[in-house]
């Protein structure tokens, strides 16, 4: 537990308005953060009742049953809850103040009662201006700290400060948790983080200090003069902790995690941010269910990764993005049907980039949804200028990324667009992978609603890869089904592939969809494609992606 004195240290440290009842409701003990949010002096306060505090003109603090408080009822209700409070208890509801000066202002109330050495009674009282999201997250931390053991950030920088100048040579890790997918309600808030607690110390045992500084955010102080084995042993453990379901009150939470750990020794002479902020470049290249361990070779990719950056956003101002067709054409017509939008990047300076190495940089800085808005503008521009020209212009399909998809904010850019070029929907088809669809159906199912209203198909990417779940086959508006090329690579004597990709095509045409089969290299795949029954196929067999110029052959 926090001793006393340590705790109205803290919240002095923190800035943080607290006073100190007695059992009866009389201000005993206030800092001077109190007295300045209600403006009143110290000596105006101590000896009388909280109540002094509400004028009832202005307090419309109303409860469920939209009765207003009243000072009477406040006092009952403290008189009532008195010696409950053994633990930091955060009060549900905002309440409505008023300084002294009429100037109108909400608090959020934490509430903890003790005894002093004497054995009297008192309640400590901490009372947070609630749009003030700093503190109210420093009260947060607080009632976890109490509650469960976890130590302040702000706290174990300093143990890690004591570290690092300390006279011997230290050797010690700093490890840096990050939850993925937590959304933990306050019902099962406690329960989560005791769990949590009690798992991270039975790990790490008297070894490890354990810090709190978000609900999806844990780093440990490895204080042993350890080997990267035994650190890398405790993280694992973590890892097979969270790979299966944890119950609470009969719920069942599924986690992923990432986990990103720093060494330290006199020779690396480094600060204690700098330390931290090794753990995050670390965690920012470890992928799910994982660790990653800083060294020299995550510092050439974060160099890297800056480079990259630097490149995309010139080439952004430079109109150094776009997009190659790549055509797909019917089986049964062998004429082109379609075409699909291959994002490029070909730089004055630096050539063309990969595509594998600056898409993921695109995601991880959000800037794809700039790029990518500004792609669909231009593809909208040139089928408008082709359809000038020739007499049908195949749909053309246009990959989403998952921030692009959940961007609500895109509809109204996209309606925008196609009622300023005055341009129908029904010429493009969005792409959007199963993983995507299924981490928010009920989003999914808005977005999906909004893009068939503007005339815009659907097809899912990579199906078969993913969920591939019926159950949204038959809830989402879906037009298409693209088969992941791991299925049609050697299907022509691969069995399993066969059975597979037969399934998906007769369960297509059952439920009116239609089917494109993706990366089709070798006459001996497109033949047994066609023994199937396969809709359309695309690949380098018919095409590789083409620049505007050279796609225009197949309108001519």
């Amino acid at each position: 537990m926090i001793k006393k004195t340590d705790l109205l240290s803290l919240l002095n440290t923190l800035n943080l308005p607290y006073c100190i009842l007695n059992k009866t409701g009389v201000f005993v003990e206030l800092n001077s953060k109190y007295c300045e949010l209600y403006g009143y002096s110290s000596s105006e306060l101590i000896g009388n009742h909280f109540t002094i505090l509400f004028d009832m003109n202005c307090k419309e603090n109303i409860e469920a049953n939209n009765k207003h408080f009243d000072k009477e009822l406040i006092s009952k209700r403290f008189l009532n809850s008195f010696g409950k409070y053994k633990s930091f208890f955060l009060h549900p509801i905002s309440y409505k103040e008023k300084d002294k000066l009429g100037n109108i202002f909400y608090i959020q109330i934490l509430s903890l009662d003790f005894k002093d050495s004497n054995g009297e009674e008192y309640r400590l009282s901490i009372d947070c201006p609630v749009d003030k999201n700093d503190n109210v997250k420093l009260i947060e931390s607080l009632i976890d700290n109490e509650l469960f053991g976890f130590i302040s950030f702000e706290n174990l920088k300093k143990e890690v400060d004591n570290c690092i100048i300390s006279t011997y040579n230290p050797k010690f890790a700093l490890i840096n948790i990050r939850l993925i997918d937590t959304i933990i309600d306050e019902e099962i808030k406690k329960e989560f983080l005791a769990l949590i607690f009690s798992k991270l110390k039975e790990i790490f045992q008297n070894n490890g200090l354990i810090a709190y500084k978000s609900s999806k955010r844990y780093i440990i102080l490895f204080r042993e003069e350890v080997k990267r084995s035994k650190v890398e042993e405790c993280c694992n453990q973590i890892i097979d902790y969270f790979s299966n379901a944890i119950v609470i009150n009969n719920r069942f939470l599924k986690e992923n995690i990432k986990i990103g750990i720093s060494f330290y020794n006199k020779n690396k002479k480094l600060t204690v941010d700098e330390l931290y902020k090794e753990t995050e470049i670390a965690l920012k290249f470890a992928k799910l269910n994982t660790i990653e361990i800083y060294n020299k070779k995550i510092l050439a990719q974060q160099n890297q990764e800056i480079k990259l950056n630097t490149i995309i956003f010139n080439a952004y101002e430079n109109n150094e993005f776009t997009a190659y067709l790549q055509p797909y054409f019917s089986l049964k017509t062998n004429k082109i049907v379609g075409m699909e939008a291959l994002m490029r990047l070909i730089s004055k300076e630096h050539g063309i980039i990969n595509p594998c190495d600056f898409i993921p940089v695109l995601e991880k800085n959000s800037f794809i949804v700039k790029v990518e808005e500004e792609l669909i503008k231009r593809i909208i521009i040139r089928i408008k200028k082709w359809k000038l020209i020739y007499k049908e212009i195949p749909p053309v399909a246009i990959n989403l990324s998952a921030i692009q998809f959940k961007n609500i904010r895109f509809l109204e850019y996209l309606r925008n667009l196609l009622i300023t070029y005055d341009f129908s929907g029904k010429s493009l088809v969005f792409e959007i992978t199963e993983s995507i669809l299924m981490e928010d159906i009920e989003l999914s199912k808005y977005m999906l609603r909004e893009f068939r209203k503007m005339g815009i198909r659907i097809s899912i990417d990579d199906f078969g890869t993913g969920y591939s779940s019926l159950l949204y086959l038959k809830e989402f508006p879906i037009d298409i089904l693209k088969i992941d090329l791991s299925f049609i690579r050697d299907i022509h004597i691969n069995k399993s592939n066969q059975a597979i990709v037969s399934a998906i095509i007769l369960m297509a045409k059952k439920l009116g969809l239609k089917t494109i089969c993706e990366g089709v290299e070798k006459v001996e795949e497109l033949n047994e494609l066609k023994r199937l029954d396969a809709d359309i196929v695309q690949g380098y067999i018919f095409s590789k992606p083409l620049n505007k110029k050279e796609i225009k052959k197949y309108f001519e």
